[in-house]
């Protein structure tokens, strides 16, 4: 049997060598040093997949600043970090989610309806549309709720979702998404006309002069912007919506898109992920480690939370609030590895002048797997064995 011996934290250096049953290897003189590291954000974006519990389509999520709530396919889920999460029952297929004040609101993608919770787990049945309108997106700002729909339909409501209105919409064609932001509610509908509005019930329309076959399905907004993506297209804007440059194809298709801290995220179809930290001129691919379509994304709790079809949950750390304190002071150590033995018995052992050696710690049983012994040192240089009894 072979023993490796080495040092592998805080940088330190030591012998590696063998050591064979019965025998020991002494290590060269070390003398420990406190290390401080700064935590940095890291440039990409790392996805993690997370178990949703469920293998329904979930299209769309939310955040409300201290719980995410995602739905989509008969179901609902609610989780307080992204990482874990709790599923339950909602009789409808949901196409959109968002959060108004003290509110859950969501829209069913094939009946128009309309559900309200205050939870995201218990959900109350407001609105039936008996010309089944299918509905496609809803968002929340400045105290009202919009829906949209095909035919041009658009909803509001000023109480949270409780009780709705039609408002007068300048379309008639199907609305794939709404966002809001800069003061005003901005839409897409799917013959590339922008529909704003600031009270979400009296609409301009204007035509985005995008090129014939490309469509919009999702649209957000940051500080002076907005960024629609779509079907191999992205879009921004720097007037409020009134003109717009184009990038196409993009040569995938892309859902929904969010805006934190100076990065805009992107998702689409077979689990493809783009991401621009220029206001929207360039993207570069970020892998996502799946192949199932994404639907939805938000930002919060410090990560970015994607969900799609087969139940697919993905978060991912953009670095903006590092989960690291940004200074972290860490003490004088050392640190002793090895591959160990099954029923071999370990002991780890110091020394000032390889002479006379002191056992540090109990003994250690052997089972297979890596072992490792911390020593704290105060600054002392030393050496040290592992001896097999």
């Amino acid at each position: 049997m072979k023993i490796s011996l080495c040092i592998v934290v805080f940088s330190y250096v030591l012998y590696a060598g063998e050591a064979s049953a019965q025998s020991t290897r002494e290590l060269r003189r070390l003398t420990p040093k406190p290390t401080t590291q700064t935590a940095e954000a890291a440039a990409d974006l790392t996805w993690v997949q997370r178990l949703s519990g469920t293998s329904n389509t979930i299209a769309s999520v939310a955040f409300n600043g201290s719980r995410f709530v995602a739905a989509g396919a008969v179901r609902s889920l609610t989780s307080a970090d992204g990482v874990g999460w709790t599923v339950y029952s909602l009789p409808a297929l949901i196409s959109a989610v968002t959060s108004s004040s003290g509110n859950w609101v969501c829209v069913d993608e094939s009946a128009g309806k309309i559900f309200t919770s205050p939870d995201g787990a218990n959900w109350t049945l407001r609105l039936t549309d008996n010309s089944n309108l299918a509905g496609f997106d809803i968002a929340y700002g400045n105290g009202i709720v919009v829906a949209v729909f095909n035919l041009g339909a658009i909803k509001t409501s000023q109480d949270n979702g409780v009780t709705w209105q039609i408002a007068g919409s300048p379309t008639g064609a199907a609305i794939r998404c709404v966002t809001h932001g800069e003061g005003i509610f901005l839409a897409i509908d799917v013959q590339n006309q922008v529909l704003r509005s600031t009270d979400g019930l009296t609409w301009s329309l204007t035509n985005m002069g995008a090129a014939n076959g490309y469509s919009f399905l999702g649209v957000t907004s940051a500080p002076g912007l907005f960024i629609a993506v779509g079907n191999s297209v992205i879009a921004r804007s720097v007037d409020s919506g009134t003109t717009w440059t184009f990038q196409y194809p993009t040569g995938v298709a892309l859902n929904k898109v969010g805006y934190r801290n100076g990065t805009f995220v992107a998702v689409g179809n077979v689990g493809a992920i783009r991401v621009s930290q220029d206001n929207g001129v360039s993207w570069q691919i970020s892998n996502s480690g799946v192949t199932a379509s994404l639907k939805g994304l938000v930002y919060g709790a410090n990560k970015w939370v994607a969900v799609g079809v087969n139940g697919v949950i993905l978060t991912a750390s953009d670095g903006g609030a590092p989960a690291l304190v940004p200074s972290l002071n860490i003490a004088p150590a050392v640190c002793l590895e090895w591959q160990s033995q099954y029923g071999a018995l370990y002991q780890v052992q110091s020394s000032l002048n390889q002479q006379t050696w002191q056992d540090i710690g109990p003994s250690l049983t052997g089972d297979g797997a890596i072992k490792r012994f911390y020593d704290p040192r105060s600054g002392t240089a030393g050496f040290y064995r592992v001896q097999i009894k």
